[in-house]
């Protein structure tokens, strides 16, 4: 340290020292110290605690906001301003704290009693002590920003009695006051930066004259800087975002740094307009108020007005420059309005009917793949009862065909509880395949299958599988082979829970009312209990058991509807339509990239709507039989899936094609043999018309690509005549 600091700084601890506001210290903390000059140019001791800060569990109590309470002088015609002398020092701090606020010095170590400059939340915790004890009178004619305590009355006679009443809540409060810095029934005084008067404020002249002799930037750095300063005072000067926005430009670090004739004049105009900058009236909301607003597509302003009986006086002016998203021409404006991120999805949610009473009907599906057991099981097939809730997870090998899972299914569901009148399922291939159709269709049952790639139908097994996955999590082993041993536990438990939708457990539904317990807990059986569950109260319990449940499951199928169809729109697909079919659906195995592909497919017409209703929600669309050939898809799609087609009112494109997918071979398939060529009699190579192929083409095929059976006989018998 010079030898003046050293000087200032045995002074100041030793004043310190007296007053009793630090005392020596042997904390493990010790933040060092530094020296900042005052506007009167004695030197002030300042502590550096970024490094306590860091640690500091932050305060985020607000402090107010600057402009909001300049607001609030409109109409003041006197004022005062008190300022607290050594502010925060008058806050003792909880000796249980006190060593973490502990700074070295060349004189000794030391601790503060009372709460320093420098902390964190300092003036969170400053600002709220001030706001708890003028609660009562604060906004009405006191404002508080920190240490700096505003009264404000319309007339004098106001302003000696809201004074009193201040000086006293500060007597009782035994805060300080400094009184050199203290003003009294002013009608003119400077306040947070600004000159406030009765006609309204204005910037301070000493700051104006700070940005007067600023020297130019010659990097971002200082940039900033002056921006910030200018910033303060925006509201002073009208278009500043359009005089500011050379300036602004080179507040980016990704920017270079050239600081050309137009940034030079921006920033010479802008200390020219604000040595101009006008006085602006303080908002009173007892005047008229009009708003002046002018916009275009560089930048927007703004200028708020009131009159006071004799003319119009400016409040605030208000400036902003467009996004650059906003600057571009309008037909690139319409291009960017068009998002189908953002479309409703066509359909709204149709709730499966619910079943008269458990075991009617059913769903199913299957999760896995799982770490094999010693069993040879790594899958589980989950079967749902949709009125009960009822859940049994069977495990199985992953992939088990239609003829294994048949047995499981007979064993682990209907013997037990008899055979189903339909099944909700998904399109895995066994739940389609011709063995596991004609075995429903011999027993009665009816499959209901979901649309492709839309397992919102089958729901219930899909939740039922992320619960049993929850608790395998919490039971298994760390190598997770013992997850089969678990699924009797997981079963019991999923079946004794009380069930939101139905508002009971599924035990008691699906069993007549018998909650399920563990074995320990159950009482040896009465004679007289033992027929019990038959008796005709044990009917009527179940009757309504089963009514409580219907009616709670209608309960929430509504609010699932509600929910559901809050961001969908009904489906406007009817029969003979033509629509866009989702990329998605089709699974192409050849070696293309789908990130390239068309989003949609299309159009092709729908043919039939699947369901009892007439639109859909899931349509049967007629895919050209030359592409069926290749791809293995289900023609019928979910109404999400599908988008309708609108033809362009003019043919804007000529012989535009609709967009098929590509095939899976690579190969094309041939519609019609236009030519042929002959070499020594025999074919050598045709012409044919491809629906895969544009218009343009021309080359011949060989013979070898000739072997069809259908394309050589046609070829024969047009060529025989």
């Amino acid at each position: 340290m010079r030898e003046e600091e050293l000087e200032v700084l045995r002074t100041q601890l030793d004043d310190l020292i007296d007053k009793g506001w630090i005392h020596p210290s042997c904390s493990p903390y010790g933040a060092p110290v530094l020296f900042v000059r005052k506007k009167n140019k004695e030197m002030r001791l300042c502590i550096d605690y970024r490094k306590l800060n860091a640690q500091t569990i932050n305060n985020v109590g607000p402090l107010p906001r600057i402009d909001d309470l300049l607001e609030r002088l409109g109409g003041a015609k006197y004022i005062s301003k008190l300022d607290l002398k050594a502010k925060y020092h008058q806050f003792e701090i909880h000796p249980r704290d006190r060593y973490k606020t502990a700074f070295k010095t060349r004189h000794g170590h030391f601790e503060w009693v009372v709460m320093p400059f420098g902390l964190t939340n300092a003036p969170a915790t400053f600002q709220a002590a001030m706001t708890t004890e003028f609660r009562d009178m604060l906004d009405w004619f006191v404002l508080i920003y920190l240490d700096d305590i505003l009264v404000s009355s319309r007339t004098l006679d106001q302003q000696n009695v809201h004074l009193r009443a201040v000086l006293d809540r500060l007597r009782m409060a035994k805060y300080k006051d400094n009184r050199a810095k203290c003003e009294f029934a002013q009608q003119e005084l400077e306040y947070l930066g600004h000159f406030v008067m009765p006609q309204g404020i204005r910037p301070l002249v000493d700051k104006i004259k700070a940005i007067q002799d600023w020297s130019e930037p010659t990097n971002t750095t200082e940039v900033r800087s002056f921006m910030g300063l200018v910033g303060y005072y925006q509201r002073f000067i009208g278009g500043y975002a359009r005089i500011a926005a050379p300036l602004s430009r080179l507040q980016s670090p990704q920017v270079p740094f050239p600081f050309t004739d137009e940034v030079r004049n921006s920033f010479h105009k802008l200390k020219t307009v604000l040595l101009l900058a006008p006085v602006l009236s303080i908002y009173d909301p007892t005047l008229p108020t009009r708003v002046t607003t002018d916009t275009s597509g560089y930048g927007m302003g703004a200028v708020l007005e009131q009159h006071d009986g004799v003319d119009w006086h400016s409040v605030e002016y208000f400036s902003q420059k467009v996004p650059p998203i906003n600057t571009i021409d309008d037909t690139r404006k319409e291009l960017l309005a068009l998002s189908t991120r953002n479309l409703n999805p066509y359909g709204e949610l149709r709730p499966l009917p619910i079943p008269g009473e458990p075991g009617l009907s059913i769903a199913m599906d299957v999760t896995g793949p799982f770490p094999r057991h010693r069993f040879g099981h790594d899958d589980i097939l989950t079967v749902v009862d949709r009125l009960s809730k009822y859940a049994q997870f069977l495990p199985r090998k992953y992939h088990a065909t239609a003829p294994e899972l048949a047995p499981l299914l007979h064993t682990g569901w209907i013997c037990d509880h008899d055979i189903p009148e339909d099944i909700v399922s998904d399109h895995d291939t066994c739940f389609i395949s011709t063995f596991w159709t004609s075995l429903m269709k011999e027993s009665g049952t009816e499959m209901k299958p979901s649309s492709a790639r839309h397992p919102q139908t089958d729901g219930q097994t899909e939740r039922a599988h992320q619960t049993a996955q929850v608790m395998l999590r919490t039971l298994i082993r760390t190598d997770q082979k013992d997850w089969v041993d678990s699924l009797p536990d997981i079963e019991f438990a999923y079946n004794t829970s009380v069930h939101p939708t139905i508002g009971m457990t599924p035990f008691e539904l699906h069993h007549g009312g018998r909650k399920g317990r563990i074995f320990a807990d159950l009482p040896f059986p009465k004679p007289a209990d033992i027929d019990a569950a038959y008796s005709p109260t044990s009917v009527r319990k179940y009757r309504d058991f089963l009514a409580k449940a219907r009616a709670n499951m209608q309960k929430a199928q509504v609010r699932m509807q509600q929910q559901a169809n809050r961001r969908r729109v009904p489906c406007s697909i009817r029969v003979g339509d033509l629509v866009w079919v989702s990329t998605e659906e089709f699974a192409l195995k050849q070696d293309v990239s789908r990130k390239l592909l068309p989003k949609w497919f299309g159009p092709w017409p729908v043919t039939s709507a699947e369901g009892d209703e007439t639109d859909g929600p899931s349509f049967v669309i007629e895919i050209p039989s030359h592409l069926t050939l290749h791809l293995t898809v289900h023609p019928v799609f979910h109404a999400s899936k599908l988008a309708t087609y609108t033809p362009a009112k003019s043919d804007d494109f000529p012989g535009r094609r609709s967009q098929d997918p590509p095939s899976m071979d690579g190969h094309l398939e041939v519609d019609r043999v236009i030519t042929h060529r002959k070499h020594n009699n025999k074919l050598c190579s045709t012409k044919s018309h491809s629906s895969g192929a544009t218009p343009m083409t021309r080359d011949g095929f060989p013979r070898q690509l000739c072997e069809p059976p259908l394309l050589t006989s046609t070829l024969i018998m047009r060529r025989n005549g």
